[in-house]
């Protein structure tokens, strides 16, 4: 078997569609041994049919071909969907602006991936060399599956002269969407019926706790059930990240996707993104502090509201009002004024009536906290959720089979 060069892997795949391809990074033999023609055919078969992607075939179809997707170094090797844009941030004040768009490779084998490629412009060197550093860091992470998966960025000559560079990041896609999209603003909607909840698979039949004719307004967007499940992905997430010291600084519904099989998965670092806004923030008119409160700052915990030192406890508190979220569909805190929102998060005072008698009660109890020294770790999180989640399935399974035993 012929050893394949490093640098001419994606233009191999490219000029000679099927022929080159290259394991994935999983293989410790030496060199990347090319592939039998057997499973290049299966792959393509698998990736590429008529060419769209079967999302149910493989939840991250995009892993089976990191060494190829690793080898993108431009964006001309790739067919941007510029019709509509994934995220857009702009502003006067913003030290990192941007853009996210859907792309596919252009190679022919490979066009069946889906991506998403996210052009962010660094105003100075700083700026550019901390996100650089921070995206390094995160692509370590490749390959789990309850992180999103960074598989290749590079820098471009900015247009403007007022940009330092332009950082190019290449993403894989979340199939289903964020949470955010998928759940709070349009995934789910109350029936008209008895106040259930439905969002296709996505979300399950509310659980019937408490009395009959509670309003409606209280009730859960999502059951316990698939919000433990929610919990069990973020966490397992949060700890690979904190294991290694690092704080992850953008935890928060838009920032957690969905893949093919519904498993969440946390989106890139936003530490950069989170040190600026916090000395920057109080120079914000009276407009754009409204403007970021249900966006950025209702996610931030009291020590960054009082520009204080924080560690990587600040994320479990967003993860806690995340995880508020999701289940009741509103924040946790006021969020249309400033004096009111800043009075209850520094005393984390929030309405806890949503969440009474729920399973997820103790994690946001434990997440928000005050003192960053009492509040649950990730590893917390994650044995209590998964010890809830497993007795709360063992349970209908049991009435599943009473149910079949009856009928029978």
């Amino acid at each position: 078997m012929a050893v394949v060069e490093t640098p001419s892997r994606f233009q191999l795949a490219l000029n000679s569609p099927g022929k080159g391809l290259l394991t994935p990074r999983s293989s410790k033999k030496k060199g990347h041994l090319e592939l039998t023609e057997k499973v290049k055919q299966e792959r393509t078969r698998r990736l590429v049919e008529g060419g769209s992607l079967d999302a149910k075939a493989s939840g991250h179809p995009a892993r089976e071909f990191v060494v190829e997707v690793g080898s993108i170094r431009s964006a001309d090797e790739l067919h941007l969907d510029l019709r509509q844009a994934l995220s857009v941030k702009r502003g006067d004040l913003a030290i990192i602006q941007g853009e996210a768009f859907r792309c596919v490779p252009r190679a022919p084998h490979l066009r069946g991936i889906p991506l998403v490629v996210k052009k962010l412009e660094c105003v100075d060197r700083k700026t550019y060399d901390l996100k650089l550093f921070e995206m390094d860091t995160f692509a370590r992470f490749q390959g789990h599956a309850n992180i999103l998966s960074l598989y290749s960025f590079w820098n471009e000559k900015p247009t403007s002269p007022y940009v330092y560079k332009n950082l190019v990041l290449l993403l894989e896609e979340g199939l289903l969407g964020d949470l955010y999209s998928t759940i709070i603003r349009g995934g789910v909607k109350k029936s008209t019926g008895g106040g259930s909840l439905s969002t296709g698979e996505a979300v399950e039949e509310e659980e019937e706790e408490g009395e009959g004719e509670e309003d409606n307004a209280q009730r859960p967007y999502i059951g316990s059930r698939l919000a433990l499940r929610y919990a069990c992905d973020i966490a397992r997430g949060l700890l690979a990240v904190h294991n290694c010291s690092i704080i992850h600084g953008r935890i928060k519904p838009s920032s957690i996707y969905l893949d093919g099989n519904g498993t969440a998965m946390i989106g890139e670092f936003g530490k950069v993104e989170l040190d600026s806004a916090r000395h920057t923030h109080q120079l914000f008119s009276k407009v754009l502090i409204g403007r970021a409160i249900p966006k950025t700052l209702v996610y931030w915990a009291p020590e960054l509201l009082k520009l204080q030192r924080y560690g990587k406890e600040v994320d479990m508190w967003a993860f806690g009002v995340t995880l508020y979220q999701i289940y009741t569909g509103h924040h946790p805190f006021t969020v249309d004024d400033e004096n009111a929102f800043r009075d209850e998060a520094l005393l984390a005072a929030f309405d806890r009536d949503p969440i009474v008698g729920s399973n997820l009660a103790p994690i946001i109890d434990g997440c928000l906290r005050v003192n960053p020294d009492e509040r649950w770790t990730a590893s917390q999180v994650l044995n209590y959720a998964q010890t809830f989640f497993a007795v709360d399935v063992q349970r209908v399974y049991r009435g599943h089979r009473a149910r079949i035993s009856y009928r029978k």
